[in-house]
């Protein structure tokens, strides 16, 4: 894999002063915006409530893991992570179906969250395209856009700008077609970003006759 490749499989979203890295997954850019949006949906929570252990998280850099229990062992499980010190945030509940609830926990943590699994008997380490994996679709979805419209309309802009730039990088001949199929994206989200991208002459005019 070229340089370019490798460089295009990570994502990198800068959000008030915190640096956020994602690898791009089988879930592809889609799934990043979502992990993506929910971090920062976090983040503005925890602002919030005065709470800050998304952002010590986040800090941290390297892997971040999700630890999936049942709903009905929560009061046990945040007893036995404050008795062995872990660090953690909720994650939102996607799938109110499946009786599971989800928390964010740094990967050096690991060995503690594996010990806790071990005097519940039960419960699992997943990844983050896990989790959203089994989200219920309409759940997600309805997540994203209630806390979307709580924040202004150039809330992924940055992510969106990144996305799209690295896209022509490797395509220079790129269409429209291309670009939504890749990414993921819809017309009303790649809109703003083309016209600015055009009108800055950072992409040559064809691609918008070609529209």
């Amino acid at each position: 894999m070229s340089e370019m490749q490798d460089a295009v499989q990570i994502i990198r979203v800068t959000y008030e002063g915190i640096e956020m890295f994602f690898r791009v997954g089988n879930g592809g850019f889609q799934a990043l915006k979502e992990m993506a949006g929910i971090l920062k949906t976090l983040l503005e929570q925890e602002k919030l409530e005065g709470r800050t252990s998304v952002k010590q998280l986040l800090k941290k850099g390297g892997d971040l893991q999700v630890f999936s229990f049942d709903t009905g062992d929560m009061t046990k499980v945040k007893e036995l992570l404050k008795k062995h010190g872990v660090l953690y945030a909720m994650l939102p509940d996607l799938n109110k179906k499946d009786g599971k609830s989800e928390i964010l926990f740094h990967s050096e943590a690991a060995p503690r969250i594996k010990a806790i699994i071990e005097l519940l008997n039960a419960g699992k380490i997943e990844t983050m395209e896990d989790y959203l994996e089994q989200a219920d679709k309409e759940e997600l979805q309805e997540f994203l856009k209630s806390e979307n419209q709580k924040k202004k309309e150039t809330d992924f802009m940055d992510f969106d700008f990144y996305a799209v730039g690295m896209y022509f990088a490797q395509n220079p001949e790129g269409s429209l077609e291309g670009i939504k199929e890749k990414l993921s994206m819809t017309d009303e989200e790649l809109e703003p970003i083309l016209k600015y991208i055009v009108d800055q002459h950072i992409i040559i005019c064809h691609f918008q006759k070609n529209k």
